[in-house]
């Protein structure tokens, strides 16, 4: 969260003071917000802010979504999940998050740099499902993991934190942020029951399957042409076969991403909890679950990958929802 972005792209000038905060300069932007290195005073503490933008299209519920995002990660508090310390209104309404500053590149950025080897790669996906494990349990299900929302911080070894759960969605509260049944997330990483707006725990664990297919193989799942097109192809194709991309893939760890990847959220690991320990069973590690799931129960999601049939049942009737993905295309969010 440390690189600068060019000046034309700011809204905020260097020097500016959001809250007793100065701002530094700008780490990043997107088409709803920045995020801006800033300097505490006076206790000298380096953070970073997200701050909206002044006018966007959809201004009001993306206010309402950064306060959900401080209300989710507050909820969750995990050395996984970036810490946010502030959130507020600046003078002039525009609303804004103080987070951690981290020190690292986002995982987008990591696989242009690299290529990770696969042992690097198993411990990537051990962190994400670490801090996915305690999103859960604290009711939070994520909907938008990415690789430019997996952040690694800089060391001797893989560590991550996930951060942006701005379209986060907590277990017990009505959605009113998107719309009935509407698909919110990122083309590539959505699995069917998410496409068709109804997300769940089970979807975040598509997604993860879905980056680490992206890590081993060097590519997405499926081809990224054009939206209705790649919503069918997670409906109706099968994943190719990771040891035929990349050789070196165990047999047990090319099994667990098949599972990951299963068209229904039956067929993935029932939690967050046992996809972790699962993986983590592949090389002998302790399977202890905290949630206190039993090593069989585990275990028993390592072994056996997806049949064909088993990964296209459940799907639903392909014509019907392939119109529907069509009808839906324009509403998802890819951010």
């Amino acid at each position: 969260m440390n690189s600068r972005v060019p000046a034309p792209q700011r809204s905020l000038a260097e020097g500016t003071t959001i809250a007793g905060y100065k701002l530094l300069g700008l780490i990043g932007a997107g088409a709803m917000g920045e995020v801006y290195e800033a300097q505490h005073h006076p206790s000298h503490r380096r953070v970073a802010i997200k701050v909206l933008r002044e006018k966007t299209d959809d201004s009001v519920n993306a206010g309402r979504r950064l306060l959900e995002e401080a209300r989710a990660v507050i909820a969750i508090r995990h050395p996984g999940i970036v810490v946010v310390s502030d959130v507020g209104l600046m003078t002039g309404g525009r609303p804004y998050l103080v987070m951690e500053l981290l020190a690292g590149v986002p995982l987008s950025v990591h696989l242009k740099q690299r290529k990770l080897p696969v042992a690097d790669i198993v411990m990537v996906l051990d962190g994400i499902l670490d801090a996915l494990s305690a999103a859960h349990r604290a009711g939070v299900i994520h909907r938008d993991l990415k690789p430019s929302n997996v952040f690694i911080l800089t060391g001797d070894r893989p560590r991550v934190k996930l951060l942006d759960f701005g379209v986060a969605r907590r277990e017990g509260r009505k959605e009113v942020l998107t719309g009935p049944a509407m698909a919110v997330g990122s083309m590539g990483f959505m699995p069917p029951e998410q496409l068709m707006g109804q997300a769940v725990a089970a979807s975040d664990l598509y997604a993860v399957g879905c980056i680490a297919f992206l890590l081993l193989a060097g590519r997405p799942v499926f081809p990224l042409k054009n939206i209705p097109e790649n919503a069918r192809s997670h409906f109706s194709e099968i994943p190719a076969k990771l040891r035929t991309l990349r050789p070196e893939v165990s047999p047990g760890l090319e099994t667990w991403v098949d599972r990951m990847l299963g068209k229904t959220p039956g067929q993935r690991p029932p939690s967050a909890d046992i996809a972790l320990a699962s993986l983590r069973a592949l090389d002998g590690r302790n399977v202890t679950t905290q949630s206190g799931n039993k090593t069989e129960q585990v275990m028993a999601f390592v072994p056996t990958a997806p049949t064909q049939k088993q990964h296209l049942s459940g799907a639903g009737e392909t014509g019907e929802v392939t119109a529907r993905v069509d009808e839906r295309s324009k509403t998802i969010i890819d951010s």
